[in-house]
């Protein structure tokens, strides 16, 4: 699997997949926990262990769903935006346009030809603390280019900050990609295909099926 999180591409693995490093740290701990209770239940108890093994799965499932699955997955001409309940298949071609601020949102058209707006809600943006430091760092710089007034020195402007942020955060590789998508096919002027929105059964269904066996488990404790 692609390393998290992705801030560029390699021409052998063009696939970026993008997720919080939160989230990558948060599954590693919670999955890591849950095997190192299992073994020691078995350590205790033996086989009798299995018996338990549906509380430990619910958990391990219910982290999957929330922070693993949901991401945000880049490609040479298209991405796919994956939230807790549903996934949306984005060609480059269908791309309106694309907005990171505090979350990622990505303007395209649908079947129908209409715009919308889908929200990659896993997937890093500008933090909002940035914007406080930005101001912060904004006002120092102020005061102290008027302290050294003559010496030469040149301050970024809030928007400017805002810009770089942007662009640092592992996020703007969709930016970056589908920007070049559209420099290397001048003959695509207005977009031409739709994104496509279907909900996630199968993870829904894991989700609901582990957590009804850890609820009888629980009721049988």
């Amino acid at each position: 699997m692609p390393r998290h999180p992705s801030r560029g591409c390699a021409a052998a693995s063009p696939t970026v997949v993008v997720r919080p490093r939160s989230a990558v740290i948060i599954c590693g701990l919670t999955w890591a926990l849950c095997a190192a209770l299992l073994i020691e239940d078995v350590w205790r108890i033996g086989f009798a262990a299995v018996f338990d093994l549906p509380i430990v799965l619910a958990v391990a499932v219910a982290v999957w769903a929330l922070l693993w699955r949901p991401c945000l997955i880049v490609r040479e001409d298209s991405a796919t935006v994956r939230n807790v309940l549903s996934t949306t298949e984005l060609p480059f071609a269908s791309i309106l346009h694309v907005r990171i601020g505090a979350m990622v949102r990505i303007e395209h058209l649908d079947a129908a030809g209409r715009e919308r707006v889908v929200t990659a809600w896993n997937a890093p943006g500008v933090g909002r603390d940035d914007v406080r430091e930005r101001t912060g760092r904004a006002r120092q710089d102020d005061l102290r280019g008027r302290g050294g007034a003559g010496q030469g020195r040149s301050t970024a402007t809030w928007s400017e900050r805002l810009v770089s942020d942007q662009q640092a955060s592992p996020s703007a590789v969709l930016r970056r990609r589908w920007e070049q998508w559209q420099h290397v096919r001048p003959d695509v002027g207005a977009p031409t295909a739709a994104g496509r929105t279907r909900i996630a059964l199968l993870p829904l269904a894991l989700v609901a099926a582990s957590l009804v066996l850890g609820v009888l488990r629980i009721a049988q404790l």
